[in-house]
């Protein structure tokens, strides 16, 4: 191949590479972080072991999400299973570990979010006004690959603020 078309070729592929990249960061990908509120849940619950808490035992929940505005912005769908026993390894005797695995259903797609929580083992309830952290791990529609994370607040009127934090 002569000079000339070797490198204007060289030149147009560097060129689309650094295109590509560019585009790789930018602020257009991805979904932005926002917060919704999530109502009462109502919950169901499994006892899977002997009598009271034990290794295993499950809830099963759902509750309506609003905006920030009070409108209707879809459902959650969550289950909580007891992974930590309170009182062992150093946890306080009324707090337990558990594994949440939850599922925003919204009118863009579902974003799915894993993690461990500290839970009262009297009513299964986050601590009020103490935020926690799980991972979102995917999504669907607008949050296809989405990761990040979601910090979960339970508040003193029994609603939940669930912030989403998108990673870039």
């Amino acid at each position: 191949m002569p000079r000339k078309p070797l490198a204007l070729a060289t030149t147009a592929a560097l060129a689309a590479g650094a295109l590509a990249v560019a585009g790789c960061g930018s602020d257009d990908d991805g979904p932005k972080d926002f917060t919704l509120i999530q109502e009462k849940p109502e919950i169901v619950e499994v006892d899977t072991g002997g009598k009271g808490t034990t290794k295993g035992d499950e809830f099963h929940f759902e509750a309506r999400m609003n905006d920030e505005d009070g409108e209707a912005a879809g459902i959650l769908l969550g289950d909580l299973t007891v992974t930590g026993l309170a009182g062992r390894f150093g946890r306080p005797k009324g707090l337990q570990i558990n594994r949440s695995q939850l599922v925003f259903r919204l009118d863009d797609g579902d974003i799915m979010a894993l993690g461990l929580s500290n839970y009262a083992t009297a009513d299964w309830k986050l601590a009020a006004e103490e935020p926690t952290s799980r991972a979102i791990i995917g999504g669907t529609g607008e949050y296809a690959g989405a990761r990040g994370e979601l910090v979960t607040t339970r508040k003193d009127d029994g609603t939940y603020e669930q912030e989403f934090k998108f990673s870039d």
